[in-house]
């Protein structure tokens, strides 16, 4: 039995800082060096003093998949359970992250007019991965064999 729902790819934390106090050149996509790790610029559309620095990925080797479900399918998922997330790459062909469930909310959240519960997984990372991009994600939540399954279709 498998789940399957568009997700995307977030920040794993992010440190805001106001662009007047450190550097007022910082331009988005800047790669810059703070406490020896490597942070990635995004300057905030709405205010333009506003720094947010986001951890580069290749770095950090995992990225967290957040995915949301809707309160009939969330019983069916345990931490744990396996993940599959698949991502479009630039040749057209699909980038596959495996990781695990790490997080499900305990209470559900509105997008879009619908009441849903968040759950945060963890995969590995690739190559190519940047913040935001979308995809499916597939959450294994049992396992039956073919004889099984064709004998609760009957």
């Amino acid at each position: 039995k498998a789940m399957k729902r568009a997700v995307f790819i977030t920040g794993l934390k992010s440190r805001v800082f106001n662009g007047n106090l450190f550097n007022k050149n910082y331009y988005e996509g800047q790669v810059i060096r703070r406490n020896k790790k490597k942070w990635l610029v995004h300057i905030d559309g709405k205010q333009k003093n506003i720094v947010h620095l986001f951890p580069m990925i290749k770095a950090r080797g995992a990225v967290n998949v957040v995915t949301y479900f809707p309160g009939n399918k969330i019983s069916a998922i345990k931490k744990g359970q396996p993940l599959y997330f698949q991502v479009a790459n630039a040749s057209g062909t699909m980038d596959r992250l495996i990781g695990k469930v790490k997080e499900i909310g305990v209470y559900p959240v509105n997008l879009h007019g619908n009441n849903v519960y968040e759950v945060v997984c963890q995969a590995t990372s690739k190559e190519n991965l940047k913040y935001g991009m979308e995809g499916n994600a597939t959450i294994i939540t049992g396992k039956s064999t073919y004889f099984e399954y064709f004998k609760q279709k009957l």
